[in-house]
């Protein structure tokens, strides 16, 4: 047995209303929902892009280095050191002749 309910004419506006309200709000979030995912595929496709770049970039930049001369750089602290060492053993050989000559 089914039973009826009366409604006004109101009542039933507001009701309508209240649904295609509902069902606008919906397909406003499917359309979002769909956007979204256009953009995260975008995203994710730029992002393996930028992966594979990078990876070729370091390749030709392995590359590149094997290629190139090695420069020996000597640090400042052993040149240094090594200068002076030499200056000093300059100066004692010079000091020594002088010692010669005068005896």
């Amino acid at each position: 047995m089914t039973e009826y309910i009366k409604v006004n004419a109101l009542e039933r506006t507001h009701g309508e209303r209240s649904l295609l309200e509902s069902q606008l709000n919906l397909l406003d979030v499917i359309k979002i929902l769909k956007n979204y995912k256009e953009h995260r595929k975008k995203e994710l496709l730029l992002k393996i892009e930028l992966k594979n770049k990078t990876l070729e970039t370091l390749e030709h930049l392995k590359i590149l280095e094997k290629s190139l001369p090695r420069a020996h750089l000597i640090d400042k602290e052993e040149s240094a050191d090594k200068e002076s060492f030499s200056i000093e053993k300059q100066l004692a050989d010079i000091r020594s002749k002088l010692e010669k000559l005068q005896e």
